[in-house]
């Protein structure tokens, strides 16, 4: 079983529970595929209410979240599992897909525009999705067209990245590269 460090360990801000954290990433983890030895570092910055999420560093993994990526939307300061579960699962897929071959070229989280984000958490949330666990497809298509525009074309990348099996970051790119031309 991966063994999974949670920082903060106590929470002052928000009423996490970093034993829920380290449980719900525990099995995430399982969920998505990562070797049974991993070490992990889950990071939540309960001082930022906002909901970005990071992969640190691959190996060994490190991951941060502000702590509104693992907010009850209709509650603030409380935690939601579904929500968790969902970030916590979309941020293990971008960090197991850094690690292939397939997304090599890929750039480092800090420098990936909002359009790339957007793009690859949607193809991370459908693999997530089809694991059978709980997603919000509305909200990631509507970051989606935010980002991509409100078109047919944007709809129909979309959908071919969200029920994507596998993707590499070329063709993750090249699904939304005539998205972000400028209009002629």
């Amino acid at each position: 079983m991966a063994r999974v460090i949670v920082i903060p360990a106590e929470f002052h801000y928000v009423s996490y529970d970093a034993g829920q954290i380290e449980r719900l990433a525990t099995e995430m983890l399982d969920a998505v595929g990562f070797p049974a030895d991993e070490e992990v570092t889950v990071e939540v910055d309960e001082k930022t209410f906002f909901g970005r999420s990071q992969v640190v560093r691959a190996e060994p993994l490190h991951l941060r979240f502000e702590s509104g990526a693992f907010e009850d939307a209709k509650r603030p300061r409380q935690f939601s599992d579904p929500g968790a579960r969902e970030s916590l699962g979309v941020v293990l897929l971008r960090a197991l897909d850094r690690r292939g071959p397939g997304f090599a070229t890929a750039p480092p989280d800090d420098d990936l525009t909002l359009g790339q984000r957007v793009a690859w958490d949607t193809f991370a949330a459908g693999r997530i999705g089809r694991l059978g666990w709980p997603v919000s497809k509305p909200r990631r298509q509507y970051h989606f067209r935010a980002r991509h525009g409100f078109s047919d074309a944007g709809d129909a990348a979309f959908d071919a990245i969200w029920r994507a099996e596998s993707l590499t970051w070329a063709e993750l790119e090249g699904l939304t590269a005539a998205l972000r031309a400028p209009a002629a």
